[in-house]
């Protein structure tokens, strides 16, 4: 019987996971959990899986200098003594199960956590095949790959993997037709979706975190935190009515502040970005569309935004992303998949950051999306189908 150790955090992560362990372990594969949230912890409790729970530990260990290229330190969650606690912790958990068990695989969301560190460390060193689990972004999809994500994926540095798929171009043509269809009727940001009592949930997982943990965290953060799950206050963005689809214009959309695509796989911050994008419009003679995203709640970054619409006077435009792709001379991103689903339509995109599909031709798309991709729906409840789970365990090979 093959090991898999999946180190994960939140209380989805943890459905998503127990679904691929419930498909894996009829193919005589056994899953132990490391989590960091008590939610996490007993909803795989309560279905009886072997699941372990990081409590702070005190050993002397040598700590990767890469520490503070991890989410929790860009975004200034937490300082270095915090992320060395969580580092050690974690190594502690993952060396005292090593011991116990032989490990085959380790599944890891993300890779940019500080959680996930120690474990793609110790993977490393005892040499465990390691695979990186990640929204694609495309109904239906999950981006799997053995190196990282986006900038960090085995795809990223070789896009030659792709040409193993040999995808025919009918198949691309007819699911490209359905899927601008769907996304010109009503383009929904899947990460927006939240499951209920999620911010129950969340408060659960920060309680545990202070009192229980041992873990210190900055506590203006988890204050933060805390009052973000119940009440989040809207951006106050006063939208431009305009008839874009008779203007000549780049249209930019904005990423998520805070996000690792920015922090992690880009040397250009938001506000650079939307000067980049202003400058670029004036030498084309071209008119700036902007959509900021849905999700963003940063006031302050915001404010920098609304201070260059004011001074360099472009648009706010809050309508569907294809209408908005669909009529643009050229779409400008950092490296969001917005640029992804701009070249799906066939249009000019310029990335400013690190994205695998800089380069992607529409041989490229097509393998990628219909072949290197796995028909996994994040966001679905419903079993794992017996085609996704042999693409997984080809992977694993």
């Amino acid at each position: 019987m093959k090991k898999i150790l999946v180190i994960i955090r939140y209380f989805e992560r943890a459905i998503f996971f127990y679904r691929i362990k419930k498909a894996l372990e009829v193919k005589n594969y056994e899953f132990i959990f490391i989590v960091d949230h008590i939610s996490a912890y007993f909803y795989l409790k309560y279905y009886k899986c072997n699941v372990y729970l990081i409590k702070k530990r005190c050993i002397d260990i040598k700590i990767n200098k890469n520490i503070e290229n991890t989410v929790e330190y860009k975004t200034g969650k937490l300082n270095y003594t915090q992320l060395k606690d969580i580092y050690v912790s974690t190594y502690f958990l993952i060396n005292k199960i090593y011991k116990k068990e032989s490990l085959d695989y380790i599944f890891i969301w993300n890779g940019t956590s500080i959680f996930d560190l120690p474990v793609i460390d110790f993977a490393r060193k005892y040499n465990i095949n390691t695979f990186f689990f990640e929204i694609a972004n495309l109904p239906g999809k999950i981006f799997v790959d053995k190196k990282g994500t986006n900038a960090r994926s085995d795809l990223y540095n070789d896009k030659r993997i792709l040409e193993t798929y040999n995808i025919d171009e009918k198949s691309f043509i007819e699911w490209k037709k359905n899927y601008l269809q769907k996304k010109l009727c009503n383009h929904i940001v899947l990460q927006a979706k939240k499951r209920k009592y999620a911010a129950l949930i969340s408060f659960i997982d920060i309680i545990y975190s202070v009192c229980i943990s041992g873990i210190e965290y900055d506590s203006s953060f988890l204050l933060e935190r805390v009052l973000s799950k119940f009440y989040h206050k809207k951006l106050d963005i006063f939208y431009d009515n305009v008839d874009y689809d008779k203007m000549n214009y780049i249209f930019f959309p904005l990423q998520v502040s805070n996000d690792s695509q920015i922090l992690i796989h880009s040397d250009i911050s938001l506000r650079d970005s939307v000067l980049y994008a202003i400058k670029e419009a004036k030498e084309k003679n071209l008119e700036l569309v902007i959509k900021p995203h849905p999700a963003e709640h940063n006031q302050k970054i915001f404010k920098e935004i609304c201070k260059l619409k004011e001074k360099h006077k472009f648009y706010f435009i809050n309508d569907n992303t294809f209408k908005l792709i669909k009529y643009a001379k050229k779409v400008i991103t950092i490296n969001s998949t917005v640029g992804l689903e701009a070249k799906i339509c066939g249009k000019e995109v310029e990335i400013l950051g690190r994205a695998f599909y800089k380069d992607f031709t529409e041989e490229d798309l097509r393998r990628y999306i219909l072949g290197y991709l796995v028909n996994i729906d994040y966001f679905s409840d419903e079993k794992i189908s017996e085609e996704a789970i042999k693409e997984l365990e080809k992977r694993m090979c």
